[in-house]
């Protein structure tokens, strides 16, 4: 539960739609690098440089009262246009689409982890931002995120593309996502283009709010993976982003519960908690 105060009644509303807001722009000057090619992460001990992206000290204490936060200007306007760049080549050398219903249609590239298998190489300053983002979450919360772990993807809409009301919380394996982000890169956006990004909370029991985020450029989005549901409204235009999940490895605990639900649970019924969880609704599976 939240405070209704905290999220800001202006731009709240309660189960009632509305367009956009317009983005707040901050310009941050920052000289541009030569983007480097590097096959893997950032090791968690690498010196980062002065000019990568860093989370404010009220960033991350939004993010820890509210499970979520959004920082306009987090990335500078030469770092989207690189980023933007970075995109056109994957786009070119091996273009990739996923479409669904409830979907629309969207171009995924995956970045991280890498593996023999990756296709495609992240730069040097997204490597940079990304582990800055991960490292002062982990340092703010307590919370261990595992690099190499760590899941990075540009996502591509074009117009009509959407994704209706999900959790990111995907435990596969041996590992959890413990928090999601967004940054956009949508160049010259409005909010007749669309695409917001609607963020759902509780305020009290049953009552519920929503946030409409402005994609626009350099904005960054970072929460709670698995308590924090959120869509993406229908776009009027091109939407790009990078998103991503900080994941942390699972307890020898949290190994053994998980393997035993799934041994309790038929097919079906795995079937069904998989699909309500993906839509942010809990439901419990059992006789």
């Amino acid at each position: 539960i939240i405070s209704r105060a905290r999220l800001g009644l202006t731009r709240m509303q309660r189960g009632q739609a509305h367009s956009c807001p317009r983005p707040i722009r901050r310009v941050v000057n920052e000289k541009r690098n030569l983007l480097g090619r590097l096959g893997a992460t950032v090791a968690s001990d690498t010196l980062l440089p002065s000019e990568t992206p860093r989370l404010s000290k009220d960033s991350l204490a939004e993010l820890s009262s509210d499970e979520f936060v959004t920082v306009p200007g987090f990335a500078s306007p030469s770092l989207v246009t690189a980023l933007l760049e970075d995109l056109d080549g994957y786009r070119k050398s091996k273009p990739t689409k996923s479409a669904s219903w409830e979907q629309g249609a969207v171009d995924w590239f995956n970045l991280l982890p890498r593996s023999q298998f990756s296709e495609f190489t992240p730069s040097e300053e997204l490597l940079q931002l990304v582990e800055s983002v991960r490292r002062s979450i982990e340092q703010k919360m307590g919370v261990q995120l595992a690099p190499e772990l760590t899941e990075v993807k540009f996502a591509y809409y074009p117009s009509g593309g959407r994704y209706q009301r999900h959790l990111d919380a995907m435990n596969v394996g041996l590992q959890a996502r413990e928090y999601s982000f967004v940054l956009y890169l949508n160049q010259n956006w409005t909010p007749k283009d669309g695409g917001c990004l609607r963020i759902f909370r509780e305020v009290s029991p049953g009552d519920e709010v929503f946030l409409d985020v402005a994609p626009a450029p350099g904005t960054m989005v970072v929460f709670k993976s698995d308590t924090v549901p959120h869509e993406v409204l229908s776009t009027n235009s091109k939407r790009v982003a990078i998103v991503g999940w900080f994941n942390r490895a699972l307890s020898d605990e949290e190994k053994e519960a998980r393997l035993s639900e799934t041994n309790e649970l038929s097919p079906l019924a795995a079937a069904i908690q998989k699909h309500y969880r993906e839509k942010g609704m809990s439901v419990k599976m059992g006789s």
